[in-house]
């Protein structure tokens, strides 16, 4: 839950933040209903309803560390070259990771 909260606060995960907060009471209801099948059923409705919730997180991940707006352009200056390199390409997933890590 805390998790949920989080992205509630930074904007790239904003929209995430309600199915977070909704996982547990949904894996619930549906080990619920499933379990009238029987327990192994239960536990694997219960699992795929996990994987489908990380898989959608996965997936914000990878677009949020693909975000071309997150691009800069400063070069690097390394001694040996004397000058500027190529332009280095900064994600921000790290600051993504440590600002959810903060909350």
């Amino acid at each position: 839950m805390p998790l949920a909260f989080a992205f509630r606060r930074l904007p790239q995960w904003r929209d995430l933040w309600l199915p977070t907060l909704l996982v547990v009471p949904v894996v619930l209801a549906v080990s619920i209903v499933f379990s009238l099948i029987g327990d192994g059923a239960a536990v694997r409705a219960a699992s795929i309803t996990w994987f489908i919730w990380l898989g959608l997180v996965a997936w914000r991940l990878l677009r949020v560390a693909d975000n071309p707006a997150r691009t800069t352009h400063t070069p690097v200056r390394t001694p040996e070259r004397g000058g500027d390199q190529e332009p280095r390409r900064d994600d921000g997933w790290m600051e993504s990771a440590a600002a959810l890590l903060r909350h």
